[in-house]
């Protein structure tokens, strides 16, 4: 057989292992279309197994509609439908398990600690069954072990028994898994026990979703504050609420005819969190509140983020620091990067640390990130220093186009990796 007939025969052979490759991404938390499983790591593997069948995962959204274009060969699953704390959650094993049993996948992403189990005994169950082999990639997006310890979701005399357990999982799956992508480079030293098979695919921005056009308008009187992504106690919830007041409190007494305002959009989990913003945001002319207790499209968040570069609008990340988020980099640092929006951010050695690698790459251009500490009742937002900084070197803004804060560096891992 010449070069050119072997060719031929091993891309056919291709095509037919391509359109026999049934893909299975999976969240409990996160929506079906969920930006990282769906948008980024869905789409990367989309363009690169064509003819594969690709179902996608997740909880009911805010919106059903975005749960329901299913075509041929991509399908969207709402199969959770609970809270982040609800006696459901017991049950996902069997839902899962139940889903896998009729898809019968060959390749599975999964991003949730919660579906390691079924899909470890769905990978025996198929083997030995089913005489077929299945690829079980562990996405690890948190150190869920650290966030049961060092947060108070649980109550403390629970804590260590349920981090315990979910340590337990993870290290006994480890024998089934093929491959973890690691969403933070802290992972490696965190997860050690699972060796070297493991790919760092961080969560960069998508190019294509960044604006280039900006029309910059910093003639306003207004200073937005914008808070967005999950609208929790762990992510700073109260600090916000706390230094807004302080601030709005303090700006009526030194220039009364200049306002701030405050933006909050995302998804607000737990009822009470949600009950009190919607109160404020009655009650406070200052505060507007697009919040939901089930996930929310991305699309409003990137929509948002656009929005804000037409206007005097700082990020607020009022982050609770603990043991479990320090060294994490938090997506929206990347955003925030790649729209050149100004960020004010709880204070970190960490976070320093990367913005001053950053900045080291763009010398030209100034990153606008202003480090604080929200628990100290003086600190003041100097709106007037800050937006002197946000016109400085506006002809260098093409600058951030090349940092290293864009999916396509994780996507080109992702086609080097054999599923």
């Amino acid at each position: 057989m010449n070069e050119n007939n072997l060719n031929n025969t091993n891309s056919v052979r291709n095509d037919n292992i391509e359109r026999n490759s049934i893909f299975v991404l999976a969240s409990v938390l996160k929506q079906a279309k969920d930006v990282r499983m769906y948008e980024k790591i869905g789409k990367s593997l989309i363009k690169k197994y064509k003819n594969a069948t690709f179902h996608f995962v997740g909880q009911a959204n805010a919106e059903d509609k975005y749960n329901t274009e299913n075509t041929e060969k991509i399908c969207f699953h709402s199969l959770f439908n609970f809270n982040r704390i609800a006696l459901k959650r017991f049950f996902t094993f069997f839902t899962f398990f139940s889903f896998l049993f009729k898809i019968k996948p060959n390749i599975l992403i999964i991003g949730t600690f919660e579906l390691l189990l079924p899909s470890v005994f769905y990978k025996i169950f198929s083997f030995i069954f089913l005489r077929k082999k299945l690829k079980l990639i562990y996405d690890i997006q948190e150190n869920y072990t650290a966030n049961i310890l060092y947060t108070n979701v649980f109550l403390p005399i629970l804590r260590e028994m349920i981090a315990i357990y979910v340590g337990f999982v993870e290290f006994i799956s480890m024998f089934f898994i093929d491959i973890c992508f690691l969403a933070e480079h802290c992972y490696e030293q965190e997860f050690a026990f699972f060796g070297k098979k493991y790919e760092i695919l961080p969560n960069f921005i998508l190019r294509e979703d960044i604006e280039r056009n900006f029309v910059e308008n910093n003639s306003e009187k207004t200073v937005n504050l914008l808070f967005l992504g999950t609208i929790s106690q762990e992510y700073g919830l109260q600090k916000m609420l706390t230094y807004f007041d302080n601030i709005t409190k303090k700006q009526n007494q030194k220039q009364p005819k200049s306002k701030i305002k405050l933006s909050i959009l995302g998804h607000c989990p737990l009822e009470t969190d949600f009950l009190t913003i919607k109160k404020l945001s009655k009650t406070n002319h200052l505060i507007e509140a697009q919040i939901s207790q089930k996930p929310i499209p991305y699309t409003q968040i990137k929509e948002k983020m656009k929005a804000a570069t037409q206007r005097n609008t700082f990020v607020v990340m009022p982050y609770v620091i603990n043991k479990s988020y320090e060294k994490r980099i938090p997506t929206k640092f990347y955003e925030c990067l790649a729209y050149d929006l100004p960020m004010i951010i709880e204070y970190n050695r960490h976070w320093v640390v990367f913005f001053e690698q950053m900045q080291k790459l763009i010398p030209t251009h100034k990153i606008n990130v202003f480090f604080i500490n929200f628990n100290y009742k003086s600190t003041y937002f100097e709106h007037q220093i800050l937006t002197k900084n946000l016109n400085q070197n506006k002809e260098n803004k093409h600058l951030i186009q090349n940092l290293p804060i864009f999916w396509d560096i994780c996507e080109d891992k992702l086609n080097k990796i054999d599923f």
